[in-house]
């Protein structure tokens, strides 16, 4: 199992809010799933804290597939979308369909518009973060293939040692924010031409997914990158683990 969870999923999560202030650069935005079985974990909290860290943040709790479609090729924005589990609960929504074509740059969704009903191409391309109970089951398998997984655990008694507070934080996570856009914009091109060398068992969609993030990191320092690739490896092999696991079960249970 992977047991480094908290302090890597906070790097992890700080990579995605600098990814999503320039993820144009590269050729894929990973959609960042934050995730547990049950509520009162924090994912919200996380959703919050993401969302003040990233330029062109978009609340994207009540956001429509039309919406979405009208916005997000034109702004280069960052959706942070509450209740995932409820807005993508059908797998074949125009919601889904978007959300997958939007993870490739460039990529644009087709409607017929207009009295003629005119085939038109919206590019849709933009940076999205869902939290929501159990999206590990919920979303789509090939949504899943283009995200990157948060799993959260609640906190046991006495373990947080400080709760966020709007009225306390808030200035503190706008102001990391402004640094972090700055760094992002300062360092962008370096980002987008960084190529990680990856090991060779890594599958193609999984190095597509990690590529923004290990770039990013390797950017900001050596020890960044390889703690970024450390992450990216013990996430995939717990992943395979867990699909391997999967399969026995199945070949027991039909034997």
């Amino acid at each position: 199992m992977y047991k480094r969870q908290t302090p890597d999923y906070a790097f992890i999560c700080t990579l995605w809010a600098a990814h999503a202030n320039m993820f144009d650069e590269f050729e894929v935005t990973p959609r960042l799933m934050i995730t547990a079985p049950f509520k009162a974990a924090g994912k919200t909290q996380v959703l919050k804290v993401l969302q003040n860290l990233t330029h062109n943040a978009v609340e994207g709790r009540n956001v429509t597939e039309a919406t979405f479609v009208r916005l997000g090729g034109d702004h280069n924005l960052a959706y942070f979308m509450d209740e995932g589990d409820r807005v993508f609960k059908h797998e074949n929504s125009d919601m889904t369909t978007v959300l997958n074509i939007g993870y490739e740059i460039g990529a644009s969704f087709f409607r017929c518009v207009g009295n003629d009903h005119t085939p038109t191409a919206f590019p849709v391309s933009s940076a999205v973060a869902i939290a929501g109970k159990n999206l590990d089951t919920i979303m789509s398998d090939t949504t899943l293939s283009r995200s990157i997984l948060i799993n959260m655990v609640k906190a046991k008694r006495g373990q947080i040692r400080q709760k966020f507070k709007k009225k306390r934080h808030l200035l503190r996570l706008q102001e990391l924010g402004r640094k972090l856009k700055r760094w992002c914009d300062d360092n962008r091109t370096d980002c987008g031409n960084y190529e990680p060398t990856f090991p060779d068992t890594f599958e193609d969609r999984d190095e597509d997914n990690w590529t923004p993030l290990v770039a990013i990191a390797s950017v900001a320092s050596e020890e960044m990158g390889i703690r970024a690739m450390d992450i990216a490896l013990a996430k995939c092999s717990m992943a395979e683990e867990l699909e391997d696991d999967v399969l026995i079960r199945l070949l027991r249970d039909t034997k």
